[in-house]
């Protein structure tokens, strides 16, 4: 094993632990929250937060990406990327609270107006944050990046219980978002002594990178919330509520699981992009762990749907559960692609990527509103899997093009043994007859029933196919020296 392998295993499983936790606070909150507010109000702060979250799609402008790629980055590089971001925040914000009352009209609800002006402003806050704090992902500090982004989830976590069990309304989350914000921006200058000041030096340097990275991030957002803005136009603020709950439910086992591997896989890419025999290795070994991790979850998610919901938000929300059986399974696809695009920054193949992001919007467009225009919002979810898959192919298409010493085949193969365990799982699940009981405990046990079925098989296939390397031969040897501190075998 290479030490730039041996790195990508420390700071995943680390990244990937403390990221639970950050992510388990932010669990806690939302099921609070699913306790106290009903659906309807998670659907009006979702539909002003649509408007808000194009808005920091231009506000991120890719200077994290300028800077991470620029081994040579100066003081100079990091404070004109902080002048840029303010003057973009402040622009946005005069655009949101100008678009504010046409997003009222836009969702037919007066509501989203006033939400949306406050989360205006949360927008110019968070611009302040201590651009220092890129550095914590450019060197690798994974540790002193998710030591921060706990503490700020902490606090917002006391800031919504004790709003939301006071006014019982949708302002409770709007108010808690911003307070966040306030006490993010003063705890990065805590956490990180960089003091930036205000600077124009390197502006050509960095919108040289950043054009092609606002591009891709503009249709990254269309691509990530297209579909709610048709549910928000075409549904009630309830069942907006339900679908961003289980869009947030769907996403964690590819969001909490594969996005922190992603985040210490860019840098590694970097460090290695010259050898792109190490490249293609990195990069096939992430693609085979991401797929082993994310597809059982995401299934099972999906086969569970009805208990998760019932155990976790309550009656109320039963009608997330058909939209949940399907954007989970879109997620994969999602979450796999991201790697295969952060191989291709690497290699600078920055205006590809913004293509297909495009080329992926337009298609689930078209299908959404030209070929099925009365669409609802369970038919939008399925819609959303569709699309999401072909995204994938065509990002490892232009992957193998850009590498040029890998092949589809070698891409796609790591799929086959984690998808037959599954489809195992799935139907030994299935033929079992299960008593009524309580829903924890009848999660409990078709949770184990999944997953020692799908262990079971995944281990029983790699044996005969002559246990290859790859994730099932990596995951075992990780666990073998790093979990249980035996000595690493050899072949």
């Amino acid at each position: 094993m290479t030490e730039a392998r041996d790195s990508i295993a420390r700071g995943a499983m680390f990244t990937v632990g403390m990221r639970w936790i950050s992510r388990v606070i932010g669990l806690v909150s939302t099921l609070i929250l699913a306790r106290l507010l009903v659906p309807e109000d998670f659907g009006i702060a979702a539909m002003a937060s649509l408007g808000v979250g194009l808005a920091a799609t231009l506000l991120d402008v890719g200077v994290n990406i300028a800077l991470i790629r620029n081994p040579k980055a100066t003081i100079e590089h990091y404070e004109s990327a902080w002048t840029l971001r303010l003057l973009q925040a402040g622009v946005v914000m005069l655009l949101l609270v100008a678009a504010a009352p046409w997003a009222g009209d836009w969702f037919r609800d007066e509501r989203v107006t006033p939400v949306m002006m406050l989360m205006a402003l949360n927008v110019f806050l968070i611009a302040f944050e201590n651009i220092g704090i890129i550095s914590f992902q450019k060197d690798m500090q994974f540790g002193k990046e998710l030591r921060y982004l706990v503490l700020n989830r902490l606090f917002g976590l006391v800031c919504t219980v004790i709003l939301a069990s006071w006014l019982r309304s949708y302002w409770a989350m709007v108010l808690a978002t911003t307070l966040t914000s306030v006490f993010a921006v003063a705890h990065s200058y805590v956490a990180h002594p960089m003091r930036p000041r205000i600077s124009f030096n390197r502006f050509r340097e960095l919108i040289a990178v950043s054009q092609w990275m606002l591009v891709q991030n503009v249709s990254g957002y269309f691509d990530q919330n297209l579909h709610r803005i048709l549910v928000g136009r075409r549904d009630e603020p309830a069942t907006v509520g339900a679908y961003t709950l289980a869009t947030e439910l769907a996403a964690l086992p590819s969001t909490e699981v594969l996005q922190p591997l992603n985040r210490v896989l860019f840098p590694a890419f970097v460090a290695v992009k010259h050898d792109l025999v190490e490249l293609k290795r990195m990069l096939l070994l992430a693609q085979g762990v991401q797929v082993l991790l994310a597809l059982p979850a995401a299934v099972m998610l999906s086969v569970l749907a009805s208990e998760v919901v019932a155990l976790l938000l309550g009656p109320k929300w039963m009608a997330s559960v058909p939209l949940l059986q399907a954007l989970s399974l879109g997620y994969v696809f999602s979450a796999v692609q991201s790697s295969a695009w952060y191989a291709n920054i690497t290699l600078g193949q920055e205006r590809l990527c913004a293509a297909l992001s495009w080329i992926q919007v337009a298609m689930f467009g078209i299908a959404a509103t030209l070929v099925w225009p009365s669409a609802q919002a369970q038919d939008i979810a399925w819609i959303r899997v569709g699309v999401s898959g072909i995204g994938l192919f065509m990002q490892l298409w232009v992957l193998k093009r850009a590498l040029g010493n890998v092949s589809m085949v070698e891409l796609i193969e790591s799929a086959w043994r984690p998808v037959l365990a599954v489809s195992a799982a799935v139907g030994v699940g299935l033929a079992v007859p299960w008593p009524e009981g309580p829903a924890a405990l009848l999660l409990m046990g078709k949770l184990v029933l999944h997953g020692a079925v799908g262990v079971a098989v995944i281990w029983l296939l790699w044996r005969i196919s002559g246990r290859p390397d790859g994730a099932e031969r990596y995951l075992l040897e990780f666990a073998r020296t790093r979990i249980f501190h035996r000595p690493e075998r050899t072949r």
